[in-house]
């Protein structure tokens, strides 16, 4: 049964067999090796227990003439469970992208063949049967892990990370439309309901996050090769690992960030929940305990904290779903800050430059009232004002006629602005 599989193909899955006409090219060859022990072989261990389960059930039933012919059904099934490799099975799209098709469709199959599925039930006239599918996918992963949401959560912080340098006023406008974001503020994780909506049903009943399981994003747009081709990450962490390693061997922190990066998800659960080096020294007096970012314990900073409901789910190599929250949460927020920062200082060079050029009241006016709504403390406008002043290589004479004549307007300006509370504390 199990060389008959082998022999037919169902549970053999080596990438770039299809290139084999193109010659003896070195690169093709050395990716199929790589690729037949860090991919085929352990796709080879899943497929085989699942044909040979549904094998010798079919064959067994008696509803099959032959037992070529129940495995055979069971080939077909093997294929829904595990999704099918072969090359006549897959999304057309794929094949005109080649290698690189092969080998983010590895890991982006199933939600590739869901896409493919969608555009398909999209071209029927009865939408129900559409509707019905989008909407268990939306309950299993949570709204914001439901198709295309992830792409567009994407987009958005992709714009808004451009803006923020490039044009503040628009940034200003757009900082805070987010699907995510809304959601979770809206649909407090307290509930049963916002959890469901938030993180899909799984989650909610199981208090686990399973939401990432489900999740049908393909493609990050932020960081696009990470999440097409996660095992290059992977290599880069165990050379980046091994490297450290060797370069200070008896270093503890090196030591744990090797034992982490090195190990398989469930076992890398237990080694940050058991070694010290990934605990921060000082810990908080309400019983949980804070942990260090397993991917750097170097850096002594706190990274997230745990309960023992939390430290016992990630034990088990996972994640519970109020740390996911948390975690989720504190990225945003962080994210948010970055953008903040870079949007209050082009908002600040652009009102420095209309100050020291146009000397144009209503430009100046606009100008402070959009600092003043990034920035509403405005702490650095003086100390900015003064050294654009020096650094033009005025005279000690020229920059103090040069400052009251700047100054003065600008802070005529901004005690008129009505964003502005207390100016006084620029004088």
């Amino acid at each position: 049964m199990r060389n008959w599989a082998i022999d037919n193909g169902v549970v053999t899955n080596v990438l770039f067999d299809e290139y084999s006409g193109v010659g003896g090219n070195r690169t093709l060859a050395g990716l199929k090796k790589a690729a037949n022990y860090t991919i085929s072989r352990p796709d080879q261990f899943v497929r085989v227990p699942i044909f040979m389960s549904f094998a010798g059930l079919l064959e067994r039933s008696g509803k099959f003439p032959t037992k070529e012919a129940a495995w055979l059904r069971a080939a077909e099934i093997t294929d829904h469970v595990v999704v099918s490799m072969k090359n006549s099975d897959r999304p057309s799209a794929i094949d005109k992208l080649g290698p690189a098709g092969d080998i983010g469709y590895v890991f982006k199959a199933p939600v590739v063949n869901a896409y493919n599925t969608i555009s398909i039930m999209g071209k029927e006239k009865n939408k129900l049967p559409l509707a019905t599918y989008l909407l268990s996918t939306a309950i299993m992963s949570g709204i914001g892990g439901s198709f295309a949401m992830g792409e567009i959560e994407g987009i958005f912080d992709v714009i808004k990370e451009i803006f923020s340098t490039a044009d503040p006023a628009v940034y200003d406008k757009i900082k805070d439309i987010s699907v995510k974001e809304f959601m979770l503020k809206n649909f407090d994780d307290s509930s049963f309901m916002g959890k469901v909506l938030n993180w899909g049903l799984p989650s909610a009943v199981t208090d686990i996050n399973f939401a990432g399981r489900f999740n049908q994003q393909v493609l990050d747009v932020e960081h696009p090769l990470s999440n097409l081709v996660p095992l290059a990450g992977k290599y880069s962490d165990w050379a980046g690992a091994v490297a450290g390693l060797a370069g200070s061997p008896t270093n503890p922190n090196k030591q744990a960030e090797a034992a982490y990066k090195l190990s398989p998800p469930m076992v890398a659960g237990i080694v940050e929940t058991t070694m010290p080096q990934f605990k921060t020294m000082i810990q908080p007096d309400d019983g949980t305990t804070m942990y260090k970012n397993p991917r750097d314990p170097s850096n002594s900073a706190g990274f997230v904290q745990r309960n023992e409901q939390d430290e016992l789910t990630r034990k088990m190599g996972m994640v519970s779903l109020p740390e996911a929250s948390r975690k989720t949460k504190d990225i945003i927020e962080r994210k948010h800050a970055g953008r903040d920062v870079k949007a209050t200082k082009a908002a600040l060079d652009r009102l420095v430059e209309s100050i020291m050029s146009d000397r144009d009241s209503a430009k100046i006016q606009r100008d402070v009232a959009l600092y003043s709504k990034l920035d509403p403390t405005m702490a650095n406008l003086k100390t900015e004002l003064e050294s654009m002043i020096l650094k033009s290589g005025m005279t000690q004479q020229q920059f103090m006629e040069t400052k009251a004549k700047t100054l003065a307007p600008v802070l005529s300006v901004i005690r008129r602005t009505r964003w502005v509370t207390n100016p006084s504390h620029i004088e």
